[in-house]
């Protein structure tokens, strides 16, 4: 039996359009006959498009509510939805299936769908009955099986589930999937030759089938053929970057034993043959100790720049770590406790330190340089720069702000401490950001640059100056800085975050959107991945329901960094946060989601309604009726009264009280409920007559 594929899509909720709980509300009930056979064509129609499956699911969910629908078109229509729900309303869709379920208990489809459901939910009902009743309708239900087996795996049932996997094969000999699960579950079971057998056929069958490749290379590795490993490595590798499938461990793979042959060169004494291999390495997975380890075969072949250049990378990478973890720690958000821990247990990288100073005795003392001694003075000077960064992050990096610029203004104006000039840079930075957090904009402005001045690691002044220069909205030298940051390392999705929120204040939509989703590929390396997307998503909205913006916002961009790139939970997530970062009063931000949200689900009017309440708060009125106005174009029906409110705002905003009495008059006859345009209304009634 084949399954029909199916999309899911994002479905409005209270969150899609601020201000009301009427978005609950159903439209008139069609009882039309050729309406009816209408809204059934619409709702099982073509979807390949965003625009589509949101039609498709409004369309089905007019049948549904139909009084007039036979059952076979409401069967219909709830099998369709609940598909097209599958992966943003998990709970939603499984109470589709049940329902019909209801209306035609003998549907093997329904049952197994039921089951998928019930696995996505994580429900402490099993899934196994529902996939057991539709194989009993169905026996030879190929998916049913496949599920049922993977469901098996999962409880701890391995001969259940071989035998479950057989059965699928059987019924689907020329289908991989199956093929590709046994060999999976076979290799867990420490079984090789049979997986690395199910493993083959499966690509004979589906020859860039990226698990298969990928899974199969993870096991030629673990058995020492690297060889063999690597060319399943780079055809998956290959195949992911022509397609848009999902890089399921390829280059790690590969990566790990091109680290491991560098690592014997180098042992070996072929320093050269070791570069290239560490090289190629880190060009697909970054790896600190092996940049290290790289720049110690460049100091053995006397190439002491190349040398100083890989561990100076290491000791910015690491310092960079160290004032991200600080920001986080001391956000008092989620997280902020681990990231504490994290930061009171690192430690500098003593090789990356030791490796500097040798290499820079070579540069600098040449023959008369001896790294013996440098290596000793090292040491010395490392413990004296341990503690003085104890004293300094004691005394000047308090979370209070009012405190951490006391404290580095007693630093800086100290005549005991006789700081060196870098050190005195460091100091200067943290009394800056200090004064940024006390929104003292000013006095931070002059502490960035002589920062600057004093020789303090660049990069994370640059962020924090270009972070300045969004707050005082002077975005094009925002974007110098963000852009001078990444010159020193493009691999910073945190410059990228902020360089999108510059460029969108400066309203350049399209590079916020580009550098937004750079910022989230680059993120995820960061992001701990303990649970899915999806599951972050259902958090934030929970989040989000009870008012607590600042959790929602983290877990919305949590579930956007995880999710898969155009994926419908990237989506949403990439909505709603900009609903959250927006209500946190964080504009800027939230312009730069919504932009990347539209440009990858363009004609979606709720999305247009957020991007206008955004250039609302930024005071940007023309550019918010357009967005309103686009809106309504889409939908001039089912949300318009909210729409027409924003945009009588708008027009409140620039003067035009008479355009804003006429939409606040249209919004509350469509909506006598709405409080905010009742409110307005009677602002602009007051202005205009003032104004006659």
């Amino acid at each position: 039996m084949k399954l029909p594929i199916a999309s899911s899509i994002a479905v409005l909720t209270l969150l899609a359009v601020p201000g009301t709980a009427a978005l609950g509300a159903k439209d008139e009930p069609i009882t039309d006959p050729a309406r009816l056979e209408q809204a059934l064509k619409a709702c099982t129609g073509q979807t390949k498009t965003r625009e589509r499956r949101q039609q498709a699911a409004a369309a089905c969910t007019q049948v549904i509510q139909s009084p007039a629908a036979e059952d076979d078109a409401k069967f219909t229509a709830l099998m369709t939805r609940g598909q097209l729900d599958q992966y943003d309303w998990k709970a939603q869709a499984l109470a589709d299936f049940d329902a019909a379920i209801a209306l035609r208990p003998d549907s093997g489809l329904a049952h197994y769908w039921r089951g998928v459901m019930l696995n996505r939910l994580d429900s402490k009902e099993s899934p196994l009955a529902a996939f057991d009743k539709a194989i009993s309708l169905d026996p030879d239900f190929v998916e049913a099986h496949l599920a049922r087996a993977d469901r098996l795996a999962m409880e701890g049932r391995p001969n259940e589930a071989l035998e479950a996997y057989g059965r699928a094969i059987e019924i689907a000999p020329d289908s991989a999937p199956p093929l590709t699960a046994r060999g999976r579950l076979y290799a867990k079971l420490g079984n090789d030759e049979l997986a690395l057998a199910d493993y083959g056929k499966a690509i004979v069958l589906k020859p860039d089938d990226v698990f298969a490749l990928t899974q199969r290379g993870t096991l030629y590795a673990k058995l020492g053929k690297d060889d063999r490993a690597l060319g399943d490595f780079d055809k998956a590798i290959a195949v992911t970057s022509k397609t848009d499938a999902v890089d399921l461990g390829a280059k790690r793979g590969k990566a790990a034993i091109l680290y491991r042959r560098a690592r014997d060169l180098f042992d070996k004494g072929a320093y050269e043959q070791s570069v290239k291999a560490y090289s190629t390495a880190m060009e697909l997975v970054y790896d600190s100790a092996a940049q290290v380890r790289r720049g110690e075969a460049y100091y053995a072949l006397g190439q002491y720049k190349q040398a100083l250049a890989d561990f100076d990378n290491v000791i910015a990478n690491a310092q960079r770590r160290r004032e991200e973890l600080k920001r986080e720690s001391e956000s008092g958000g989620r997280g902020s406790s681990r990231a504490g821990d994290l930061l009171s247990r690192m430690s500098p990288p003593k090789d990356a330190l030791e490796g500097h100073k040798k290499a820079l005795c070579q540069l600098e003392g040449g023959k008369d340089c001896d790294p013996t001694k440098s290596t000793e003075t090292t040491d010395t000077e490392r413990d004296t720069a341990d503690s003085a960064l104890t004293e300094l992050v004691a005394l000047c990096n308090a979370k209070d702000p009012a405190k951490a610029v006391d404290g580095c203004t007693r630093i800086l104006d100290s005549k005991s401490l006789n700081l060196a000039k870098k050190d005195r840079g460091y100091v200067l930075h943290q009394r800056g950001r200090a004064y940024l957090n006390q929104n003292s904009l000013r006095p931070a402005m002059l502490d960035f640059t002589a920062a600057l001045n004093n020789g303090a690691a660049p990069e994370p002044v640059l962020i924090d100056r270009g972070r300045l220069f969004v707050r005082a909205k002077e975005y094009q030298e925002a974007i110098k800085d963000l852009t001078a940051a990444l010159k020193a390392n493009g691999e910073n999705g945190t410059t990228y975050y902020f360089r999108a929120a510059a460029n969108a204040g400066a309203g350049q939509l399209d590079l916020a959107a580009q550098d937004f989703e750079t910022a989230l590929r680059l993120l995820s390396s960061d992001f701990s991945a303990d649970a899915s997307a999806e599951s972050h998503l259902e958090k934030a909205k929970v989040h989000h329901q009870r008012g607590q913006l600042g959790a929602a916002a983290n877990e919305y961009l949590h579930a956007a960094v995880l999710a898969k790139p155009g994926s419908p939970t990237r989506i949403q997530a990439l909505e709603f946060l900009s609903r959250a970062n927006l209500a946190i009063g964080m504009p800027e931000i939230a312009l730069a989601s919504v932009s990347d949200f539209l440009a990858q689900k363009p004609g979606y009017a709720p999305g247009h309604n957020t991007r206008g309440m955004i250039y609302l708060k930024l005071n940007k009125n023309d550019e918010a009726i357009a967005d309103f106005n686009e809106a309504l174009r889409l939908d001039p029906e089912r949300y318009a009264w909210a729409y027409l409110s924003n945009r009588g705002e708008a027009y409140f905003n620039l003067g035009k009280f008479d355009l804003a009495l006429k939409d606040l008059d249209e919004s509350l006859r469509r909506n006598p409920d709405n409080k905010d345009a009742k409110a307005k209304k009677a602002e602009a009634e007051a202005a205009l007559a003032k104004q006659n």
